[in-house]
Parts: C-alpha cells; sequence; structure tokens
C-alpha cells in the first residue's frame, strides 16, 4: 500500500489516509448513542454496498459477494492514521476499559471471531452435542425412562489472546464448554434426571476425549 500498488483513493481524490486498525477515545457524541466523553472505542472498518448483497444486508460485511463495500484505510475511505478521527456511532465499538493496551487488536480478533463460526471448532461443538443425544437416548432407553423431548444448549469461553498470542499464558482453546439439557420426561422425578445428566457425562466418549489429556502426535507425512 505504501508504494500505491494497492488501495483506492476515494472517489474524487488521488491520496488515501491509511490506518486499518484503530483505538481511541471519545472526545464528543451524539446524545442517545450510547457513547459518553472519555469511553474507548474502536470504529468498524468496512461498509456494504448501497446496493448490499444478500451478506451484508443480514450484517456480514466482511462475506460481501458483490466486491462493491468500502473500507476504511484501504478501499474509498480514510483510514483511521491521524490524531483524531470520527465514525458513525452505529459504527463504533465501546471497549471495557481494561482493554486498553490490546484494544487496537479488536479488528483482527472479530476476522477470528467470525472463523471462529465456520471453523473445525464449531464441528467440534456439534460432535459433543451430538455424543450427548445419542448417549442421553442411549441411556434412558436402558433405564426405561420415557423421554418425550429434548434440546441442548451449548455455550463457551475462550480468550483470543492466547491464539493471537497477545498473552502467553492464556491458553490459545476452550476455557469452558457449558451443556445444558432440555428434557420433557412428565412421568420422570427430577431426581432421577439429575442421576441420567451424571451418567451421561461419565459416559459420553467425546467428553471424556475432551476433560482427559490425549496424547495428539503430529509428524510429517
Amino acid at each position: 500500500m505504501a508504494a500505491g500498488q494497492y488501495g483506492w483513493a476515494p472517489q474524487g481524490r488521488e491520496r488515501l489516509i491509511l490506518g486499518h486498525e484503530s483505538l481511541g477515545r471519545v472526545r464528543q457524541a451524539p446524545v442517545g448513542s450510547g457513547f459518553e466523553g472519555g469511553d474507548l472505542v474502536v470504529g468498524v472498518v468496512r461498509r456494504p454496498d448501497l446496493e448490499p448483497c444478500g451478506a451484508c444486508a443480514h450484517g456480514e460485511f466482511d462475506m460481501c459477494r458483490n466486491g462493491r463495500y468500502t473500507e476504511r484505510g484501504i478501499k474509498e475511505r480514510d483510514g483511521y492514521a491521524s490524531q483524531s478521527w470520527s465514525v458513525e456511532w452505529d459504527y463504533a465499538v465501546k471497549l471495557d476499559a481494561g482493554l486498553e493496551r490490546v484494544g487496537v487488536l479488536m479488528e483482527p480478533t472479530t476476522v477470528v471471531a467470525k472463523a471462529w463460526e465456520h471453523s473445525p471448532a464449531e464441528y467440534l461443538l456439534q460432535a459433543l452435542a451430538g455424543c450427548y443425544t445419542v448417549t442421553l437416548a442411549a441411556l434412558a432407553s436402558a433405564q426405561g425412562t420415557e423421554l418425550e423431548a429434548y434440546r441442548l444448549e451449548l455455550e463457551v469461553d475462550i480468550d483470543l489472546r492466547g491464539f493471537l498470542g497477545v498473552d502467553l499464558t492464556v491458553r490459545p482453546g476452550l476455557q469452558q464448554v457449558r451443556v445444558r439439557l432440555h428434557i420433557d420426561a412428565p412421568n420422570t422425578p427430577r431426581e432421577h434426571l439429575d442421576e441420567l445428566i451424571s451418567l451421561v457425562e461419565s459416559r459420553s466418549p467425546l467428553r471424556n476425549t475432551l476433560v482427559s489429556q490425549v496424547d495428539v502426535v503430529t509428524t510429517l507425512a
């Protein structure tokens, strides 16, 4: 970009202000915007096409299909590399004050987060949910417990500082996986269902793999 081989200036201009990532403190903000002076913020980089594709229309600007998006510091919008900059309030993200040292990494971190949504890690959680479902059904059938319906909700904690190498004391993997089981079994006491869930935890092969120290050996083929 510095050599002028990549990047597009705003229409009618020959120069583009660089600065893809951003971090700043609010000096003034519109009433009702949710921001106040002194707030730590980063600015969203990409804007959708005025005639958005399907992805942009659903707020997934990074997945733009037609390439007619604009992007601060790269494509037809000035970047954030200045002493002061302005951004539309609905394209600003408020950060916790404790993130002052690493907040500038918010933009690349969001890319990682989007990748997480479509990554093998998501398949891992789906596999765990599937394993729980099969194990629950098998154990309930063996015990004669009638389940009319059931569903699972999974939540995870992950600290991306480990993956990004910002803090090497943070493990790059998941910190915790929480599985919430909703079971409809009107003729079964709650105590029996609690025992069934404990049994599912102890018998699920995939959960056992996740909570155990399993050697994974990697070699060059």
